[in-house]
């Protein structure tokens, strides 16, 4: 096995269809798809656990990220997010469905040994709560050495089953990404927490441990063409420099930057070339 950074991202790859005013785009997505590209630009050999079907294109992946923790099953369809938007000014407003695929069946067991032994850090990326809250729970149990950030969906939070789930996932985390929504509801909870980060869209993001704000950056201002994935490509690209021992408020500028760039294009291809 390939030297690796430790680093490790938990969570699904998709094939996701976005609708716009009634115009049908399918591209590669997902949210730990997003995040661990993100986090290749700064960490080579991040480990990816995922599971995948013959439908999804293995081959648009960097070679920094380790493919070692990802499963092709044969006869399965990759997890697919279908999402339509009601409000192309406003693309918070949606309503999204999933088809499970082969995620259905993503467990903590895919996990490569080796990863789960000698892993520092580890990312689960959003997930239906129940699902991620195996991953949560496991991590915890079994690889006590390593630091976990956590990702939501305000989808998640409407829920209220799922929004016990998620404080209960987010008691077990040692970093939390909310959005401004996300922290509204969840900010009892989230300002008892050691540290978590909210982002702001295009005013930025801000940094906070138990409630206080540590520091906050702005965003530039950009012409904005798609949002889909700029909360995970945060995410990847924060934990891939904070794991590498960088200030946090320069971890907060690189993943500002990097999340604002990728709205200004379709798609997160561009951000690679």
């Amino acid at each position: 096995m390939l030297n690796w950074s430790k680093l490790l991202v938990v969570g699904f790859v998709a094939n996701d269809t976005n609708i716009i005013n009634d115009i049908v785009k399918i591209l590669p997505g997902g949210a730990a798809y997003f995040a661990v590209l993100a986090g290749s630009l700064y960490v080579k050999n991040i480990g990816l656990v995922t599971r995948i079907g013959q439908d999804f294109n293995i081959n648009i992946l960097p070679k920094g990220i380790l493919k070692q923790g990802i499963k092709k099953i044969k006869k399965g369809k990759t997890f697919r997010s279908i999402q339509r938007y009601f409000d192309e000014k406003d693309l918070t407003n949606r309503d999204i469905k999933i088809i499970w695929g082969v995620a259905k069946s993503l467990s903590p067991k895919d996990i490569p040994l080796a990863w789960l032994k000698s892993a520092k850090w580890v990312h689960v990326a959003t997930m239906p709560p129940g699902h991620q809250a195996k991953f949560v729970k496991f991590l915890k149990q079994k690889a006590p050495q390593l630091k976990m950030s956590i990702d939501t969906d305000l989808v998640f939070l409407k829920d209220k089953k799922n929004l016990k789930i998620i404080k209960d996932n987010f008691k077990l985390a040692d970093l939390v990404f909310v959005n401004r929504r996300e922290y509204a509801i969840l900010k009892p909870n989230l300002d008892k927490m050691k540290s978590f980060v909210v982002k702001l869209d295009e005013a930025g993001a801000k940094y906070l441990e138990k409630g206080k704000i540590i520091c906050q950056v702005k965003a530039k201002r950009v012409k904005v063409v798609e949002v889909t994935g700029a909360g995970d490509i945060f995410a990847g690209a924060f934990i891939a420099n904070q794991y590498l021992g960088k200030p946090i408020k320069q971890c907060l500028k690189i993943a500002t930057d990097l999340a604002t760039k990728s709205v200004t294009k379709e798609g997160v291809q561009h951000l690679f070339l």
